[in-house]
């Protein structure tokens, strides 16, 4: 079973029923030893007060009491000739199992009495004489003996055990019931939290991801997975809403073309004379143009479009590719009264694949010199810090706030002056920000006394604190 309730519920019950029967097993042998125990120790101890009643009169064994109550129902004394001296009821004993045992020790036997009951008998050995009766210490030959032997129904001790057994058995199934429901109350209630979480997950609607906020009464154990689910939520819905945008602003970008393409393709079909047309199929033409250009950087800012295209090339210096790209851009850059300052530290080293580090230089350095006006400022820089290698380009004077910064890597956005130009769709700077995300580069945009720049800096792992084990 995948269910975790299930994995409790036969975890804990398997347990305690594994316990429980363990316990009971050794709770019922105990009372049977003790039981036994007392039962052999009551026919021992009769059998020795038996033995205070035996003595030696004259070399005649004689076995001597006032009346019979106290005595044993089944007992037999022998003197050492074989002769019985006194005995009361019968029972079945093997004459093999009748050798009277050395002094100061007991014999034991399983013995069949009259009623076909079963039962046990005890015999000891005592030696007669003036001394003590059940000394071991003596040696002297010529002293007489005379065997004991007491023999007790085993039935009642048996029912006692009985009765024990079944006290033990009755006590562990009430118990093992009350356990198991305390068990499924607990694991329901303790799995209750959770319970609780898979409503609120389901309760959540597409169109509204807002974050769910743990109760005062939630486990700690369950915070982390709140406050992650709430971020991981959190950036869906800015995932989705950035897609939105971007499906939104891609239909938008697409829809002025086809527009023209159906007015050029409308005048052509009215008026078809052969300098229209020609003019309508160079217009369609410059449109299919702008569509593809369009298309083309669509297909490039697609995660795994970057993925498949980049990861194939071999990793190249930064340095040797950016040189080589400045220098190809540098006859545009002049055109435009905007010359390219290029500035790095000798010496530093920083590989990246030739895609990744060709899609980033192009589109900042496109963006420069097309937004810079002429006589501004195009500054490169190659640096290396203690937070990592970072390139920058400053670019200016330009026409933008501080508000209008922070959307400057989003798809399709373009400042309001520059919406006018149907050549640029805003996605440049989309691109080099996806090309960052993929290769774990930062990126990042500022601006100073109208100047911006552009920064992408390689992301450094964070050191480890010497206490972070503790």
């Amino acid at each position: 079973m995948n269910s975790i309730r299930s994995r409790l519920l036969i975890l804990l019950i398997s347990g305690v029923f594994g316990s429980m029967l363990v316990g009971g097993i050794a709770l019922y042998l105990v009372a049977e030893r003790n039981l036994m125990g007392q039962y052999r120790g009551a026919l021992l101890a009769q059998a020795q007060t038996l033995a205070t009643f035996v003595s030696l009169d004259e070399g005649i064994i004689r076995f001597e009491i006032d009346g019979s109550r106290g005595l044993p129902k089944v007992y037999t004394v022998i003197a050492d000739d074989g002769t019985v001296v006194s005995s009361a009821g019968n029972y079945q004993w093997e004459e093999d199992e009748t050798q009277r045992p050395p002094v100061g020790t007991t014999s034991w036997a399983e013995v069949e009495l009259l009623d076909d009951s079963d039962g046990d008998a005890v015999m000891i050995t005592v030696e007669l004489g003036s001394t003590s009766r059940l000394s071991a210490d003596s040696t002297d030959q010529g002293n007489r003996f005379a065997t004991i032997l007491v023999a007790g129904e085993r039935g009642p001790v048996e029912e006692a055990i009985a009765a024990v057994n079944t006290a033990i058995i009755g006590t562990g199934l009430l118990v093992l019931f009350t356990t198991g429901l305390l068990v499924l109350w607990g694991v329901h209630r303790g799995l209750k939290p959770l319970d609780n979480l898979a409503s609120r997950l389901v309760e959540i609607e597409a169109d509204n991801l807002v974050a769910i906020r743990p109760d005062h009464d939630v486990p700690s154990e369950l915070l982390s997975v709140y406050h992650a689910l709430g971020d991981m939520l959190t950036q869906i819905r800015k995932t989705i809403d950035r897609e939105r945008r971007f499906s939104d602003a891609t239909a938008h970008e697409l829809r002025t073309p086809i527009a023209e393409l159906r007015t050029l393709i409308d005048v052509a079909q009215k008026w078809p004379e052969p300098d229209r047309l020609k003019s309508s199929i160079e217009k369609a033409d410059t449109v299919v143009n702008r569509m593809s250009s369009l298309l083309s950087a669509l297909l490039l800012l697609g995660r795994e479009s970057n993925c498949r295209i980049i990861e194939q090339d071999d990793n190249a210096d930064v340095h040797a590719t950016l040189s080589a790209e400045i220098k190809r851009f540098e006859t545009l850059a002049e055109a435009n009264g905007t010359p390219i300052d290029y500035d790095h530290e000798s010496g530093i080293e920083w590989t990246l694949p030739v895609g990744a580090i060709l899609i980033i230089t192009q589109n900042l350095l496109s963006n420069a010199i097309e937004y810079t006006p002429s006589g501004g400022l195009i500054q490169v820089d190659l640096q290396q810090s203690t937070n990592g290698k970072k390139l920058r380009i400053t670019n200016g004077p330009v026409d933008l706030s501080e508000s209008q910064i922070q959307h400057l890597f989003e798809p399709f956005w373009r400042a309001e002056q520059s919406r006018s130009n149907q050549d640029h769709f805003g996605l440049g700077l989309g691109i080099v920000a996806q090309v960052c995300t993929n290769f774990g580069l930062e990126y990042n945009a500022s601006l100073s006394e109208g100047l911006l720049t552009l920064s992408i800096q390689e992301r450094v792992a964070k050191p480890i604190r010497a206490d972070a084990d503790s």
